[in-house]
């Protein structure tokens, strides 16, 4: 079985007011391509995902 360790995505989170939209939206397009490509079954997310 394989897994993906993630932690502290902080989803939403402003940078010095700066919108972070686009980076959080290329992390996650990232991780969906590498669940597919690498076959995880099993993704474990500690610490923060939304501020």
């Amino acid at each position: 079985m394989k897994f993906l360790h993630t932690a502290d995505w902080h989803i939403g989170q402003l940078f010095h007011e700066y919108d972070r939209s686009y980076e959080h939206q290329q992390f996650l397009n990232w991780l969906v391509k590498t669940l597919v490509a690498e076959k995880i079954e099993v993704l474990l997310i500690s610490g923060d995902i939304k501020y």
